[in-house]
């Protein structure tokens, strides 16, 4: 469903100059999205992906929220900064900067799905998930587990 509200920017690799920062350094992604808002799967790749996301308006408690429903573990690699983006037109914007430390799981996951990689969330995805959720649910025990 958030899907549908995803604009691909560009597919080509990107090298975002940031202006009037003096000893700035290039950011370098290879793929481009609009959002409305941050995704709970938002795709990843090695050579980066950029998830342009308006945020004017939010309160700190709102800029806050969607980091914490990310369905991934994250590790900051820089500080976020405020910056000017060449690809944004010289607009004002943050620059975030993280990287992929895997799956959030429960104690309970399956040790299967622990080499399960992937950087982004398809159709097909979606149907191991639901697979695996339905042998929770008709598991009683595994569901005791899960939940308690």
């Amino acid at each position: 469903d958030d899907e549908k509200d995803l604009t691909l920017v560009s597919a080509d690799p990107a090298r975002l100059k940031q202006t009037k920062v003096k000893n700035s350094a290039s950011l370098f992604v290879n793929t481009i999205i609009y959002s409305p808002h941050l995704l709970e799967y938002p795709n990843t790749e090695p050579d980066g992906t950029m998830y342009v996301v308006p945020v004017e308006g939010l309160t700190d408690e709102e800029l806050k929220a969607p980091w914490e429903k990310l369905q991934y573990g994250k590790a900051r690699c820089f500080p976020a900064k405020s910056t000017t983006s060449a690809f944004l037109d010289n607009a004002i914007c943050m620059r975030s900067t993280y990287q992929c430390t895997g799956g959030k799981a429960c104690q309970y996951f399956q040790r299967s799905l622990a080499c399960w990689n992937h950087g982004s969330v398809t159709a097909e995805t979606w149907a191991e998930l639901a697979k695996i959720r339905d042998r929770v649910v008709h598991q009683p025990h595994l569901q005791r587990k899960a939940i308690g």
